[in-house]
């Protein structure tokens, strides 16, 4: 029977996972999330939905390649996944391949289509601030949910 001495493979894989991660700056994300928070209570919605949409990216890069990681990938190719500026709409799709959750799939998609509607229509489609005002607020429950999600699946919300 073979015996692993030293570290578990558990223990390993996550301390390959800090290497990947270990050029974010987590005490960052750690203050735009407390940014987000202040600015929702300030009521400005624009700028705390800006900077959830900012967060749930991050998360789902690093979820993306902590994924790539456990199913085997290459480090250098989850580094790619990592830090190459690729669109929010691609990124969703990489992790659907490692994901099989439909449910959380469809609600990424879901949640790009809002961002896209709400920032690129800004001033066109809202016919009043109210309108405008309850529409940011459930993108950024939803951005929270989403952000919770993501960092439960890679164990980030231990940091």
């Amino acid at each position: 029977m073979h015996h692993l001495m030293g570290k578990s493979q558990s223990a390993l894989f996550d301390d390959r996972i800090k290497m990947e991660t270990k050029d974010l700056n987590w005490d960052l994300i750690i203050e735009l999330n407390e940014a987000a928070n202040t600015a929702y209570g300030a009521e400005h919605y624009i700028e705390s939905a800006a900077i959830y949409f900012q967060l749930v990216e991050v998360c789902l890069r690093v979820t993306i390649s902590y994924m790539g990681l456990k199913a085997g990938f290459d480090s250098s190719k989850t580094e790619k996944l990592m830090r190459e500026d690729d669109r929010f709409s691609r990124l969703v799709e990489y992790f659907h391949f490692f994901h099989a959750n439909e449910n959380f799939y469809k609600r990424l998609k879901e949640f790009n289509r809002k961002r896209n509607k709400i920032f690129h229509d800004l001033f066109l489609r809202f016919e009043s601030r109210e309108a405008l005002t309850k529409e940011l607020k459930e993108f950024i429950e939803e951005a929270r949910e989403l952000f919770i999600g993501l960092g439960k699946i890679c164990g980030v919300e231990k940091r």
